[in-house]
């Protein structure tokens, strides 16, 4: 049976206390890197984040420089030592402003830490180019394997990557470092903890000696249970609260999603929509089968200058309770009952409010 690899969690606010400047890496952290330099070891470093920082913020106002098209900040990125702004969604382009458009302060500074960030970081440790690489999902998949295949041979001694690195090919790290876990878990949709959770088990499979994983808050219950191995814990207790709070696998969500490119119509529309909706529940005397949510800005309204408003629908199940919940279950979405016949009729019966012009995703992968 192999030896579970150690797994090593760091405060970082034990850290900034002792220093002022941006902790990207503990000394913990630094120590094992310096290591891996002389003994050739290799270290996946994991972050969700591309670009060198996630946002450019002015220091006087909070302004946050974003994209024209789409209500996202611009990530600052920089290629061959110039640098500019970047949207991931709509490709907008532009060079990092001097001033902040909202105040005039020149106090402009970059937050955030991305995948390029990382690799400037690395690079002023001492790693030459050739021992390190970055692997975001966005490479063919010929070039993937190459990078995947060049850190299995150790000719690549640091990998810093997305969840592009779960592929079959890939061999054990010595080592997988998680600069930042709280980027990863604030994040407002209830199938989140969950994610991150499996992300976890995931990469502590693919750890051969050694797991760090830095933070600001150390009694986060994701962070508990997986320390201790409480998988079969972990999921009662998210299938505890999930039945609380009435989502899947408890109950079945339909998003409803309005694209508009007018702002004000739109949320009209949205608010006709919904008062429809609660009507038809009501005068179907179904309050106690479904719910309703909304109508909500999309977490990300405006994209490609197109606004986006949200109404969710929570409906219950006519079953028994969901049977316990075993330590090799992949998903809790994998426990939802199939819908009988007669509560499908139900559903459709609500949706005939729903124009055509929306989009209807039922048990939709994200709610936001």
């Amino acid at each position: 049976m192999p030896k579970s690899p150690i797994i090593t969690i760091i405060d970082l606010k034990k850290e900034k206390s002792s220093s002022k400047k941006f902790i990207i890496f503990s000394k913990t952290v630094e120590n094992c890197l310096n290591n891996i330099k002389n003994t050739n070891e290799n270290a996946i470093i994991f972050i969700n984040r591309k670009a060198l920082a996630t946002s450019i913020v002015c220091q006087d106002c909070g302004n946050v420089i974003k994209c024209p098209n789409c209500d996202v900040p611009l990530t600052f990125h920089q290629d061959n030592n110039q640098n500019y702004l970047l949207c991931h969604h709509c490709n907008y382009k532009t060079e990092p402003p001097l001033i902040c458009p909202i105040c005039q302060s020149h106090r402009l500074i970059p937050l955030g830490l991305g995948t390029e960030r990382l690799d400037l970081e690395l690079k002023k440790m001492g790693f030459a180019n050739k021992k390190i690489a970055i692997l975001e999902g966005d490479l063919k998949d010929k070039t993937e394997l190459d990078l995947i295949n060049k850190f299995n041979q150790k000719e690549i001694n640091i990998l810093i990557t997305t969840e592009a690195i779960f592929r079959p090919q890939l061999k054990q790290s010595d080592y997988i470092i998680i600069p930042n876990i709280d980027n990863l878990l604030f994040f407002p949709d209830y199938q989140n903890e969950e994610k991150i959770f499996n992300i976890l088990l995931k990469l502590k499979n693919i750890t051969k000696k050694e797991m760090f994983i830095q933070t600001i808050n150390t009694k986060q219950r994701v962070i508990d249970n997986f320390i201790n191995n409480n998988i079969e814990q972990f999921y009662q207790e998210e299938l505890e609260w999930r039945k609380i709070y009435h989502w899947p696998p408890f109950y079945q969500i339909i998003k409803l999603t309005l694209e508009t490119k007018n702002q004000e119509k739109g949320n009209k529309e949205a608010l006709d929509i919904a008062y429809k909706l609660q009507t038809t529940i009501k005068k179907l005397n179904l309050e106690n089968r479904f719910q309703l949510l909304g109508p909500v800005p999309a977490f990300i309204f405006k994209e490609k200058n197109v606004f986006h408003f949200n109404i969710l629908i929570k409906m219950s199940y006519n079953t028994k309770d969901i049977p316990r919940v075993f330590d090799r279950i992949v998903s809790l979405n994998t426990l939802e009952p199939i819908l009988s016949k007669e509560d499908t009729l139900l559903r459709n019966k609500i949706l005939l409010s729903v124009p055509l012009n929306w989009k209807i995703d039922i048990n939709p992968k994200s709610i936001l």
